[in-house]
């Protein structure tokens, strides 16, 4: 439920990255990706940052 919320917080305040983030771990939550979740807790904010900075 918490991350249907943050889906409709970030649709309404316009905030793509906050949806598209969301969006995603309710899908990896959802299906077969679920066993990838504690990789992604652990390694998640070294991706976030990579992607900050080509992105940038």
């Amino acid at each position: 439920m918490f991350l249907v919320t943050l889906i409709f917080l970030g649709v309404v305040s316009n905030n793509n990255s906050i949806t598209i983030s969301a969006a995603v771990l309710l899908l990896m939550q959802q299906t077969a990706l679920s066993q990838y979740i504690p990789f992604m807790e652990k390694h998640g904010l070294h991706f976030g940052i990579i992607l900050l900075t080509i992105g940038s």
